[in-house]
């Protein structure tokens, strides 16, 4: 019977962590050991060999990751893998799903373990902890608005960090410097979608922001987790300029606006330009249904499997754009965008 582990949950710096400390772990006991990486598409090529015997006499370490999207087949090989497979055999199943029931009872409870996001409180010290790793502070506001705009998860908030104390010359980091760096880096490619959206044309602006959306997930930098924190950003942004300007001039309301009570000034004629389009496509009730939108999308993404992903967020777009007032259905089963 192969040693076998399970990992699942959406957080994935910590499994990171782990799975490389069991790693070490084994190799440790027997250096010689084989090391593979797969993924469902490899799988099947390494099922026609993983129970000839002669594969296994120096050990071997396989980590199997997006597990979640194994077919059928699959899924019943890999769980003859578990039960026959050579004892030297560590095989790790990984998936962002919080669970995967296919697998849950051949693994021993000792060797599974489910990665949930970290609490809040939790991703402000990493935050911290981040940037003094660059020898630079940061001020709570600067890391309240990072959480806003990056994904939730630790691997990809620390990239976005460890770019932005690049591109930020001066030693303590607010809120200004969190604009002016990630807004024209990690989420240039987020507000560009965001600024497609606001066109005053309904055709142009669907067919540029799927352009665009399809754009990015072709490019890896698409993923719900990724998108969805910055465009709802730009929203909250937008409303607020919106409300401000009952009150107050343009160029003052611009410099006040806020998100979540934290600074978020629209600063530059271009960007200006764009929120004024965006205040003549939303306004007042319009735009709070377009931000409870987001938010439902959101929750709903952790219901459903990574293959329907892209086609809710393209019907979100499309919804956002063509029917901002409609409430959106629980389950995106008619819409197809390919006709844009």
């Amino acid at each position: 019977m192969a040693t076998s582990y399970l990992y699942t949950g959406p957080e994935n710096e910590e499994k990171t962590r782990v799975i490389a400390s069991l790693k070490k772990q084994v190799l440790s006991i027997t250096p010689n050991t084989q090391q593979l990486k797969l993924y469902p598409h490899d799988v099947d090529a390494w099922l026609r060999e993983v129970m000839t015997a002669s594969l296994f006499s120096e050990g071997y370490w396989v980590e199997l990751h997006e597990a979640d999207n194994l077919s059928a087949a699959q899924n019943k090989a890999i769980k003859e893998v578990i039960e026959h497979g050579p004892e030297d055999l560590t095989l790790v199943i990984v998936s962002d799903q919080s669970r995967l029931s296919s697998f849950d009872k051949l693994i021993p409870d000792a060797n599974k373990k489910v990665f949930w996001e970290l609490f809040q409180d939790k991703k402000e010290a990493a935050i911290a902890s981040f940037v003094r790793t660059a020898n630079k502070s940061i001020s709570r506001d600067a890391i309240a608005l990072i959480l806003e705009l990056v994904p939730g998860t630790m691997s990809e908030m620390r990239a976005a960090v460890e770019q932005l104390c690049l591109a930020t010359q001066s030693e303590k980091i607010g809120v200004e410097e969190v604009l002016s760096a990630l807004e024209h880096t990690r989420i240039e490619s987020v507000f560009s979608l965001f600024e497609f959206m606001t066109e005053r044309d309904d055709a142009k602006a669907l067919s540029s922001a799927l352009g665009a959306y399809r754009a990015l997930v072709l490019s890896g930098n698409g993923t719900p987790w990724e998108l969805l924190p910055g465009l709802l950003w730009q929203f909250r942004r937008l409303a607020s300029f919106g409300a401000l300007l009952q009150e107050m001039p343009e160029m003052e309301a611009a410099a006040r606006v806020q998100v979540l009570d934290k600074p978020a000034a629209i600063r530059g004629k271009k960007l200006l330009a764009i929120y004024r389009m965006g205040l003549a496509r939303w306004r007042g009730q319009t735009l709070a249904r377009v931000i409870v939108q987001i938010l439902e999308v959101e929750a709903q993404l952790r219901s459903y499997p990574g293959a329907l992903h892209q086609i809710i967020i393209e019907r979100l777009i499309y919804k956002i754009i063509m029917h901002p007032d409609t409430p959106l259905a629980e389950y995106p089963d008619i819409f197809v965008a390919s006709q844009y």
